[in-house]
């Protein structure tokens, strides 16, 4: 979707804007998924009928890789191969 645009459009703010839209979706999927796996591996609704102190965890850890899933997102669209350092580099092999 992006890349269509950007080849229409050329980089501006509007593909820009895109790009952080569809990073902040894509992040939020996935997190979310993550969120109903734990739960589900934590027993929740078929051993137990709530998870009590263990959701605020589970809560803190879908934010976490809320957080981090967005970085990886905008980093992976924004910084090319050839720009990447060290850092950037590790953190995309580690975080994909």
């Amino acid at each position: 979707m992006k890349i269509d645009y950007l080849n229409r459009s050329g980089s501006n703010i509007g593909s820009k804007a895109l790009m952080f839209i569809v990073a902040i979706l894509n992040a939020g999927r996935n997190s979310f998924s993550f969120f109903l796996l734990l739960i589900v591996c934590m027993g929740y609704g078929v051993v137990k009928p709530s998870l009590g102190k263990t959701m605020i965890y589970v809560r803190w850890l879908a934010a976490g890789h809320f957080v981090f899933g967005l970085i990886y997102s905008v980093a992976s669209l924004t910084i090319t191969p050839e720009t990447a350092g060290r850092f950037n580099f590790e953190y995309m092999m580690i975080a994909h």
